[in-house]
């Protein structure tokens, strides 16, 4: 693994924290920015597609309707 990377990624993550950004958003960021990096991937691909896996199932489908109908009542 090249040397330069870690220092990289967290230079990116300090600076997207430090402009005030949200948690999340930044730690996607860094992943994005890793992936294009560090593989010859497509970075948006493959998180299309683990987004995609990830959620394709009935149980995490079920979630967020449930979330719905408490937001209801």
């Amino acid at each position: 693994m090249d040397p330069v990377l870690p220092i990289v990624l967290a230079v990116v993550l300090f600076g997207l924290l430090g402009s005030g950004d949200l948690v999340a958003f930044s730690l996607i960021a860094v992943g994005f920015v890793g992936i294009q990096m560090f593989t010859t991937s497509p970075a948006g691909l493959l998180a299309a597609t683990s987004i995609r896996t990830a959620t394709n199932n009935r149980p995490v489908t079920a979630l967020p309707l449930f979330i719905w109908i408490a937001e209801i009542l």
